[in-house]
Parts: C-alpha cells; structure tokens; sequence
C-alpha cells in the first residue's frame, strides 16, 4: 500500500496528474499540490476536518517512514521515530 500510495503522490508532484484520490478500507485521501485531506470515510463528521490536512512533503515523510517500520524485524523493541 505503501508503494501505491507515493507513485500516487510522486504522480501528482511531477505534475502527472492534477489529483489522485486514494486510500483502503474507511481512509479516504484526496491530494493535490495544495495538499493531502485525510477523511475517515464512515463518520460524516471526520471528513474534510482540518485537524485532517497536511502537506505532500509531511505525508510523504510519514509513508517513507512508515515503509521503513514495515521492513523492520517483527518485534515490540522497533519504532521508527521522525519529525515532519
């Protein structure tokens, strides 16, 4: 997912494309130039709030970091710690 997601993103940074619409399960992303808005899809109330927009440069950083994470050895000891 991790993957898909920034091609989606890197997409709209080199101008690809203007805006890409992504995410699984009740995550929803719209992004853009301006920015990614994150809506947690079943809760009407949790879309489009703005505790729910970042920056391409933050998300990116956070799915990067979260890829890392994810190819780390399974155990409670590992955590990826970064600043946006």
């Amino acid at each position: 997912m991790c993957d898909i997601v920034l091609k989606d993103f890197s997409e709209v940074m080199d101008n690809k494309r203007e805006s890409v619409v992504t995410g699984n399960n009740d995550i929803e992303l719209a992004v853009t130039k301006n920015g990614v808005q994150v809506s947690i899809t079943p809760f009407e109330e949790w879309s489009d709030r703005p505790e729910g927009r970042f920056t391409l440069d933050e998300w990116v950083k956070a799915m990067t970091e979260w890829r890392k994470f994810l190819s780390m050895p399974k155990s409670l000891d590992c955590a990826v710690e970064f600043e946006l």
